[in-house]
């Protein structure tokens, strides 16, 4: 429930900073647990599009070096 919470309130925020792409991944996360099915088919899903959102947060980090 906490990572859907989370899902949801960066879905609604990304936008609004300027990072469209981010709201929708994290948007496809928010449906990914929101969705029933087996357990385990819910689970690859939820993580496949937690490492979406992961890599695409990633590379919204600006290089420090």
């Amino acid at each position: 429930m906490r990572l859907r919470t989370l899902a949801h309130q960066l879905k609604g925020s990304a936008g609004g900073y300027g990072f469209p792409t981010i709201g929708e991944v994290a948007c496809r996360v928010e449906t990914c647990l929101k969705s029933g099915g087996s357990p385990e088919a819910a689970l690859e899903k939820v993580r496949g599009s937690v490492d979406e959102l992961l890599a695409i947060c990633r590379r919204a980090i600006p290089d420090e070096r």
